[in-house]
Formats: structure tokens, C-alpha cells, sequence
């Protein structure tokens, strides 16, 4: 049994605690609307799961669905402890069945979300968590929870700010762990870390001339190849991104500022302001003028 949760989830920590194991513990059902994280600290914990009983080594972890009933089965145990902690999950982590779907494997290189332009977002990857599972990195994942109880018991300044972040930290380790276990992750090829490079170097520089044999100076790459790496992950060629940029900080002048538009087109690269504004309407659907005139009639 696993979770996939989406890289977009707002997580929300709604309580946390160290508990020792005792006799109430093993008497009292317990059930709430929140998805809860347990994870024993040391010596045995004994936790039934449903009608599921199940013995949590130090270090290892139980991920409960909201709603989800949860007691301790074992009233003579006295010795251990355990971190437990409730939280809100929007989206809500999703439960799935690894048996019949395919196996959590590393992201292809990201490549597109690289890009600075906004058809370049990112694809949904979401991260697969286990239900159980006995942390590799023990004592750093039990101090991250030692640190979230702290800081809820202080409660001082953004300490739900902070909390959600230790819980993010806590569930990125047990998510990567997972991916390790089922594949090794690989290193990232040259060619796309040529690629980052030539990326950031446009980034950078797009408002100057680039040509072909300026990036091969620059870069000490073949030009040829850096279009060839920048097509392969970035799915478009390196002109045309260069140009999105442009056009990208042009809309960017022309509704903050009161500067003329061949000056614009100047400024981001672009001396013909006839070729500039035909690549502004190809790229936005308007003129510069209309972009600068339904600006001004949205501000107040």
C-alpha cells in the first residue's frame, strides 16, 4: 500500500506529540479527520491498523488515511515511545496499489521547467509514499520530528510555517528512500548538464546579439550540439527562446512603464520595431499598443 502525493500539496500540521507506549494506549480506539504519521522512536511499538496488528521497529513508520482506526494492541508493553503526528493534506494524498501500477522510478530529466518562459511549466510528478516502512536514515528522520514537536510546543513566531516545513523534509526522505530502494537513481548525463549551462547562459544574455559562434566562445561547446541538447530537453530551438524571452520582458516594460515602444523593442534585443511588433502579436495574440492600452485601462 502506498500514497501519491502531488508536489503542489499544501501540507498542514495539525498537532504533534511524543508518546510513550502505555496500558491507555492499547485500551483506547483511536480515529480523526486527519492524515496521521507515526513513527517509533525506540523498543518495539505495537499499533493495530484496522483489524491489522503490527509490530513498528525503532525508526520505522505507519502512515494512517484520514478516519483511519488505530490503537495500541499489546496492554502489558510499557517500554518505548513514538512521534505522532496529525496533519491536512490539500490535495489529499491519494492511496494506490503498487501491484498493478507501475513502479516508482526517477524523473526523466525536468528539461522543459528549466525554461523561463510560461509555456515551460513543470508536468505533475507526484511523490510516492509507503504506508510502512523502516527509515534508512533513521536518526535524521527522528529528528526532524523531535524538532516539529518542539517547535509546536513553543509556538513562537511562524511555527506553523516551520512545521510544515519539517513535515515536508519528513516526507520527501521517506519518498526518496522508496525511490532508491526500487532504483538506484543515476546521475545526471553531460549532455544535460551541458544543457543547464547553455540555459542559464541565455537567461542571461538574451538581450545581446547571440550568434552561433559567440555561444560556442562562451561555452566552449560546438554549436551545433548545444542546439541539439537545447531541442532534445528544452523541446523547442534555442532562437525561439531566446525570442520568448524577449517578448516575454517587453510585455513586462510596456504595462510598467511609460517607455516608447521602439525603445522597448531596443532594450530587449530587438532594433526593427516593425519586426518587433509582429513577433509580439505572434507570440501574445496583440499588438504592443493594444498590451499597453489594456494595461492601463486595468489599473486603477
Amino acid at each position: 500500500m502506498y500514497y501519491a502525493m502531488s508536489r503542489m500539496t499544501r501540507l498542514d500540521v495539525k498537532w504533534a506529540r511524543y508518546h510513550r507506549q502505555t496500558a491507555e494506549f492499547a485500551s483506547t480506539q483511536h480515529a480523526n479527520p486527519y492524515f496521521e504519521l507515526i513513527a517509533a522512536a525506540d523498543a518495539p511499538i505495537y499499533l493495530q491498523a484496522g483489524q491489522e496488528r503490527i509490530v513498528l521497529r525503532a525508526g520505522e513508520i505507519m502512515l494512517l488515511s484520514p478516519w483511519e482506526s488505530h490503537r495500541g494492541w499489546k496492554p502489558e508493553a510499557s517500554e518505548g515511545g513514538f512521534f505522532w503526528v496529525q496533519f491536512s493534506a490539500d490535495p489529499p494524498l491519494a492511496p494506490i496499489d503498487l501491484t498493478s501500477a507501475a513502479p516508482p522510478r526517477e524523473s526523466s530529466p525536468p528539461g522543459r521547467f528549466d525554461l523561463r518562459v510560461p509555456e515551460a511549466l513543470a508536468p505533475e510528478e507526484p511523490l510516492l509514499l509507503p504506508k510502512q516502512a523502516l527509515a534508512v536514515g533513521r536518526y535524521a528522520l527522528l529528528g526532524l520530528f523531535e524538532r516539529l514537536v518542539e517547535e509546536l510546543e513553543r509556538g513562537q513566531g511562524y511555527y506553523r510555517f516551520r512545521a510544515g516545513m519539517l513535515l515536508e523534509a519528513m516526507l520527501e526522505q521517506l519518498a526518496s528512500e522508496l525511490l532508491g530502494r526500487e532504483r538506484k537513481e543515476s546521475p545526471l548525463p553531460p549532455a544535460y548538464i551541458a544543457y543547464r549551462g547553455l540555459v542559464s547562459h541565455l537567461d542571461n544574455n538574451y538581450r545581446r546579439p547571440l550568434t552561433g559562434d559567440m555561444l560556442e566562445a562562451e561555452l566552449g561547446l560546438n554549436y551545433r550540439y548545444l542546439c541539439a541538447i537545447f531541442k532534445k530537453y528544452g523541446g523547442m530551438t534555442i532562437f525561439d527562446y531566446v525570442q520568448r524571452l524577449r517578448i516575454q520582458q517587453a510585455k513586462h516594460l510596456l504595462q510598467a512603464t511609460q517607455e516608447p515602444i521602439h525603445r522597448i523593442a531596443a532594450d530587449v534585443g530587438l532594433d526593427d520595431p516593425y519586426h518587433f511588433a509582429r513577433l509580439f502579436k505572434k507570440l501574445t495574440g496583440e499588438t504592443p499598443t493594444v498590451c499597453r492600452n489594456n494595461a492601463s485601462r486595468e489599473t486603477p
